[in-house]
Formats: C-alpha cells, sequence, structure tokens
C-alpha cells in the first residue's frame, strides 16, 4: 500500500521537470530521493524516479479523483471507473500486490446510460447526502469546473467546508457536470462574414 504516486517509466510522463522539493521513497533497498515530477495525462502530477522498477499509484490518492471498486468474487481485480466509461482493472500478481499492464492494456467499455436514479443506488445514504452537499456548494460558490472545485475543497480555500474531495467526486458521478457552469462558459464566436456574391447577367447569346 502506497502513499505516493511515483514512476519510473518517463515515457508515460509528460512535461517533466525538476522540483524544489525533494522526495524520500522506503523501499526494500533503503531510503531513496528524487526531485522530479512529470504530468501523467488523465491523472495529474506525479513523482518520478528513473531508477525504481515500477509505477506506483496510491489507491488513496486514485479515489479522489475517480470511481474505485472491488469484487474479490467477482474477478478479484481494482476498477477504476474513468469519466469517459472506460474502465481500467487493475489485476493480482505475485506478492499479492494489483497491476495494470499499459502495454497490453486490460479495459472495459461501458455506454454511458445510466440515470441518476440508477447512479444513486451505488451509493449509501450517507454517502448521498455529503453529494448533495457538495453539489450545492459548487453552485453556492460560483460553479467552478471540477478541477478548479476540487482544488478549493482540497486545499481548505472555503471556510468550514462540510464536504471532502470525495464527496465532490461522488456528485460529479451521480449528476454529472454541472449544467449551469457549462451554460455560463459557453461563448459565442462571432460567425465568419459571409461574402457578398455579385449577381452577373448572362448574354442573351447563351441562352
Amino acid at each position: 500500500q502506497s502513499s505516493i504516486d511515483v514512476f519510473s517509466n518517463g515515457e508515460l510522463l509528460r512535461r517533466i521537470y525538476k522540483s524544489k522539493s525533494t522526495l524520500a521513497i522506503r523501499c526494500n533497498a533503503g531510503v531513496r530521493t528524487t526531485n522530479l515530477r512529470g504530468l501523467l495525462p488523465g491523472y495529474g502530477w506525479i513523482w518520478y524516479y528513473p531508477d525504481g522498477i515500477a509505477n506506483i499509484l496510491s489507491l488513496s490518492r486514485v479515489k479522489e479523483q475517480f470511481r474505485v471498486t472491488f469484487d474479490s468474487a467477482r474477478g478479484n481485480c481494482f476498477q477504476v471507473h474513468k469519466n469517459n466509461g472506460e474502465i481500467l482493472n487493475f489485476t493480482e500478481a505475485s506478492k499479492r500486490l494489483y497491476f495494470f499492464d499499459t502495454a497490453n492494456r486490460n479495459t472495459e467499455q461501458t455506454l454511458l446510460l445510466n440515470t441518476v436514479e440508477d447512479n444513486l443506488k451505488l451509493f449509501s445514504a450517507y454517502d448521498v447526502d455529503k453529494a448533495k452537499k457538495a453539489h450545492r456548494l459548487q453552485v453556492t460558490v460560483g460553479r467552478p469546473a471540477l478541477k478548479d472545485f476540487k482544488a478549493y475543497v482540497g486545499d481548505n480555500m472555503i471556510t468550514n467546508c462540510p464536504v471532502t474531495t470525495q464527496d465532490v467526486t461522488n456528485a460529479n458521478f451521480i449528476w454529472g457536470a454541472e449544467v449551469g457552469g457549462l451554460k455560463g462558459k459557453t461563448v459565442r464566436r462571432k460567425p465568419k462574414q459571409i461574402r457578398r456574391v455579385t449577381q452577373t447577367n448572362i448574354p442573351p447569346q447563351i441562352n
């Protein structure tokens, strides 16, 4: 179980740079350090340790962005549900670790036809109540984009905030993107000018 996200394969990352802070990694080989960070597309900024032997994602951090399910009797794998309907299957390997093979992607595709009623059934009454509070709070603070709203909540930028980033994630899963925010951010673009066509009379001899 890891509390950090750290990759050893730089080909999976973008915009790798040297950070001002340093990460100390405690492993079987002792303590190793890195100050490199990179952007994992579709996920966010993570640590990069090129001398490592694996790409590691923290379950605790993954569930802050995506819905994660597990059923030991059905597939025995962690399923990460992406917003586009794709499901990434992390299957069990040796030493009781779960992994996702990026070379031979073990994924599923789902058709996004779930209704709000169907989505509500996947959560407890307590989680639904917290998700409702997160949904209302997003409207109250001006309908920010999901990524920005999570940053506000996660960085304690909202005084006496009654919800967590997980509640925000659940709300987005249940009701989808905040429609009012999408409408307010849609800009009408100036249409291209239509060129006026000059009418030319056809000579009589052509008729």
